[in-house]
């Protein structure tokens, strides 16, 4: 039976060791791979971007479940940030091949397409949140908080602490 209790314990600790890595505000995001230069930026450079108002967000995890709203924000979009990035393509066609993956500090990823962010209405929808509950970038807890409005589960693309964005190719 001590084996057995030891086991669990030993377990139950692993689990909640690695259950998730520290969570950590960020204050610089670095873009990089397969871009002709790698590109930080931070806050300040985020509020020379025109600065946007942002309808209250409604954040619903995967299974559709309302987990909370952010509200009375303000933000750039990404496609403005990103907009001087020199991609590493011979022409304009292969734009269709490259994709983002937002990383957080947490390791929480997601991505987006080269169409979606440049081709698409969704490229209007995605926002680096500069103000939320009437709190300036560096107050925010989920700071650098990105966001894309246009998702039916919007927690699914709801990045907190942004910390890289890396350019890969397929």
């Amino acid at each position: 039976m001590k084996k057995y209790s030891l086991f669990l314990v030993m377990l139950l600790q692993f689990f909640l060791v690695n259950a998730q890595k520290e969570a950590r505000p960020t204050d610089i995001v670095e873009i990089s791979g397969a871009i002709r230069q790698n590109v930080t930026f931070g806050y300040e450079d985020l509020l020379k971007f025109p600065v946007v108002p942002i309808k209250n967000l409604v954040i619903y995890n995967h299974q559709g479940e309302e987990k909370g709203t952010h509200k009375r924000m303000k933000g750039v979009l990404l496609k403005h940030v990103l907009a001087n990035l020199v991609f590493d393509a011979d022409n304009a066609k292969l734009l269709s091949e490259y994709y983002l993956t937002m990383q957080a500090s947490d390791g929480y990823q997601v991505v987006f397409s080269w169409n979606e962010l440049f081709n698409s209405p969704t490229g209007d929808q995605v926002y680096l949140v500069t103000e939320k509950d009437g709190k300036q970038l560096k107050q925010i807890p989920e700071c650098i908080l990105l966001i894309c409005t246009s998702d039916f589960k919007t927690g699914r693309r709801n990045v907190k602490w942004l910390k890289k964005i890396i350019v890969g190719r397929v």
